[in-house]
């Protein structure tokens, strides 16, 4: 007679302990496990604003000092372009944080600006320019000015 009793195996513990072993003979024997697979993120270059499609707007700055009676004068060149769908709504120039010129509403591809403001000699300001669009975002760009120092008098 034999036994008739039934025999329960665990299948998935089976698989995990087959799997163990290979790894472990793969590693003994100078071999490697399945290696990892890697991928490589290149960025995709930004579509070129088309007049129907998306748009951009490109802003400029620049910023000199110098010495003027009395103190010092800084010269501003600054300007924004729309490029593709874009359309250039305001323009504006802050001077340390507060609004120095304001285009006020305006509905042009290109907007440039040259600015004389007077200054103290030896001040140091931050120039932001603010172009808002309409079909693109609205890009914000700074610099940071120094004014020479005033000539000391050297008489001795």
């Amino acid at each position: 007679m034999s036994d008739a009793r039934p025999r329960h195996r665990q299948p998935a513990a089976l698989a995990l302990a087959a799997a163990l072993a290979l790894a472990l003979i793969a590693l003994a024997c100078g071999g490697a496990a399945t290696p990892e697979a890697t991928a490589t993120v290149e960025p995709s270059p930004s579509p070129e604003p088309t007049e129907a499609g998306p748009g951009r707007v490109r802003t400029s700055l620049s910023a000199s000092c110098e010495l003027a009676f009395p103190g010092a004068e800084m010269t501003v060149n600054y300007g924004a372009q729309a490029e593709g769908a874009a359309q250039l709504l305001r323009v504006r120039l802050l001077l340390d944080g507060n609004t120095e010129e304001d285009s006020g509403v305006i509905d042009v591809r290109e907007y440039r600006r040259v600015a004389n403001i007077p200054a103290v000699a030896g001040s140091r300001h931050t120039f932001r320019i603010v172009a808002e669009a309409r079909n693109a975002s609205s890009p914000s760009v700074g610099i940071v000015v120094r004014c020479p120092e005033a000539p000391t008098d050297q008489r001795t």
